[in-house]
C-alpha cells in the first residue's frame, strides 16, 4: 500500500489538494470530540522531522507527546491531520507553519482543514 501511496505522492506532488475520497490520519481530539477542524501535514523527503516536531509544538501549540506522535504519523502514512480546536486556530496555525518553512528553506506542505466547511470571513 505505501508503495502505491508514494508512486501516487511523486506523480502528484505539485497537486494542490488530495484526490476527493483520500485522507490521511487523524490525531485524536484532545476532548474526544469528532474532528472539526485542524492542520493537514504531507511528508516529503527533505524536511528534518525535528524541524516539523519543533513548528507543531510552536506554532500549533501542541504538547511535546502530541507532535511527536503527529510527527511519526506523518510519516509513516505520509501525511497527519492534527486536529485544531476552532477554524481560526487551524488557518493561523497553516499559514504560520507554512511561512516558518519557507523562511527557513523547507518543502514542508501544510494546509487548514475543516469537516464542517470553511467561514470564507475567518481565512486571513
Amino acid at each position: 500500500m505505501f508503495d502505491r501511496f508514494r508512486a501516487w505522492y511523486a506523480r502528484n506532488a505539485a497537486t494542490p489538494s488530495i484526490p476527493d475520497g483520500f485522507a490521511f490520519p487523524c490525531l485524536p481530539t484532545a476532548d474526544g470530540r469528532a474532528f472539526e477542524h485542524g492542520v493537514e501535514l504531507r511528508n516529503d523527503e527533505v524536511t528534518p522531522m525535528a524541524f516539523v516536531l519543533n513548528v507543531l509544538q510552536e506554532e500549533a501549540g501542541l504538547a511535546h507527546r502530541e507532535a511527536a506522535v503527529a510527527v511519526a504519523l506523518c510519516h509513516q502514512t505520509g501525511g497527519a491531520i492534527v486536529p485544531l480546536p476552532s477554524q481560526r486556530q487551524a488557518i493561523d496555525a497553516a499559514a504560520q507553519i507554512a511561512t516558518r518553512a519557507a523562511r527557513e528553506g523547507w518543502p514542508l506542505r501544510c494546509r487548514a482543514v475543516s469537516a464542517v466547511g470553511f467561514d470564507e470571513s475567518a481565512s486571513p
